[in-house]
């Protein structure tokens, strides 16, 4: 271990206005097991706070106060000046487990072909929540070469039980692979988990892997749960913050799509030249159905196939539902009362 490049990770923590949690994401980030010299911890926000400020400086942490006014900018923007080979996300709100980093360090370290890994998480509303050891439970470990996702059906598996592009904070990659990726990351103001994964299109390098990791080693927690609407003002907050969510999120993948895949060409739709483009044209159809369930967008007859192929592929009841209300359009959703309408258009924010 000595003989290694110091440091060997960063740890990238990201803050846009929210306060209360933030010291606690940067505790959990200082109390590994890993010892703190081979990992450096950049906290990178747009707002300046005594408290938090001293906790850092006096805790040998790089903080950036950024005027830049995307979460993507502020990701790319830590990225530039990170120092570590490996770098490993955490948002403001989550927490990681004490021996993430010994188990990002050990792995990466092993395997100097992988380039992108995602570790479980444990997902809870409850603040007070306490990591339980007690089970001893031997985690699987699913290796895949890139070459491996060339395959639609693989990749929908693998984002639809949110095994992998979901959560910053359970992703780590060795940054070196991703450098290309960062003009398109300051771009987008969502989704940045699902631009490092598709940033894996079109790379040709089949010695380079991914892990899956089935051991939690970071806590993803949940605030303020849509569940809890009882008044119509609430409900229409709900609908507006979900119009919101949809839309910008939208707005990225197409970003995404046309950056990785329509300018280097790897897209083309009737003979499945690159799985990870397909997948993401999918994505767009069912991200367009939403809209228009939202009354926010008109989609044509195209649009209706891409999401029927998509819900066909997803298999899912609640999809199934939402394809019914796009097929048979506005007149149906009128029927329905306005939380079982907003619900179903909930469910195509978890996709």
């Amino acid at each position: 271990m000595e003989n290694e490049k110091l440091p060997y990770i960063s740890v990238i923590i990201i803050a846009y206005n929210r306060k209360e949690f933030l010291l606690d994401a940067i505790k959990s980030a200082l109390n590994q097991t890993l010892d703190r010299e081979y990992y450096e911890i950049i906290v990178i926000k747009n707002f300046q706070d005594d408290t938090i400020d001293n906790f850092i400086k006096e805790n040998n942490i790089k903080g950036i106060i950024s005027e830049n006014k995307s979460l993507g900018g502020k990701i790319s923007e830590a990225l530039y000046v990170s120092k570590g080979e490996i770098v490993s996300f955490l948002e403001d709100d989550d927490l990681f487990f004490p021996n993430k980093l010994r188990e990002v360090y050990d792995i990466f370290i092993s395997n100097p072909n992988l380039v992108y890994y995602h570790n479980n998480f444990i997902k809870t509303n409850n603040r007070l929540f306490e990591i339980d050891y007690s089970e001893n439970k031997k985690n699987k470990k699913i290796f895949l070469k890139l070459i491996e996702l060339n395959n639609i059906k693989t990749i929908n598996y693998l984002i639809s039980k949110k095994l992998i592009a979901f959560n910053m904070s359970a992703i780590t990659i060795r940054k070196s692979y991703f450098n290309d990726c960062l003009d398109i990351l300051e771009n987008i103001r969502i989704a940045h988990d699902m631009c490092f994964f598709f940033c894996l299109s079109g790379k040709s390098d089949t010695s380079k892997e991914i892990l899956i990791y089935d051991k939690p080693l970071s806590i993803w927690f949940i605030h303020n749960s849509w569940s809890n609407t009882s008044c119509d003002l609430e409900i229409k907050n709900f609908k507006n913050k979900n119009f919101t969510i949809a839309k910008e999120t939208l707005n990225a993948i197409v970003y995404i799509f046309n950056e990785f895949c329509i300018k280097n060409n790897l897209y083309n739709f009737y003979d499945n030249k690159q799985p990870l483009c397909d997948y993401l044209k999918l994505t767009i159809s069912a991200r367009k159905s939403q809209l228009y369930l939202l009354n926010e967008y008109e989609i044509n007859i195209n649009d209706i196939k891409l999401f029927f192929k998509f819900v066909t592929m997803r298999k899912s009841i609640y999809l199934s539902g939402a394809f019914i209300l796009v097929l048979f359009g506005k007149f149906i959703s009128k029927k329905l009362s306005t939380k079982i309408f907003l619900y179903i258009s909930f469910l195509l924010n978890t996709i």
